[in-house]
């Protein structure tokens, strides 16, 4: 099973309307895609997410990065990126890639 935080939608948009990223497939329509998979969750955000991220050890202090590493913890699986902060020696998680 792989997770995809909902906020990974709000950074990957970002990313588009920056310039940084041309998807073939508008970022808008990822979800309702995505989410026909059943070998995929797309994961909602609590309000207990949000208190971990902010009780995370780490230095790294970009909010979306904070919840998508406190979702993979609360999953309990790694992050697949290539982001150094996730791959830092302070990561509260592991990350591949």
């Amino acid at each position: 099973m792989f997770y995809v935080s909902g906020i990974t939608f709000w950074e990957l948009h970002r990313k588009v309307l920056q310039g940084i990223l041309v998807p073939r497939i508008p970022v808008t329509q990822w979800p309702s895609l995505l989410g026909q998979l059943d070998w995929l969750h797309l994961v909602n955000e609590s309000p207990a997410m949000w208190l971990a991220m902010a009780e995370l050890n780490w230095k790294h202090k970009d909010p979306a990065d904070r919840l998508i590493a406190a979702t993979a913890q609360q999953y309990n699986v790694p992050v697949l990126t290539r982001d150094r902060y996730f791959h830092s020696e302070d990561s509260p998680v592991t990350a591949v890639w």
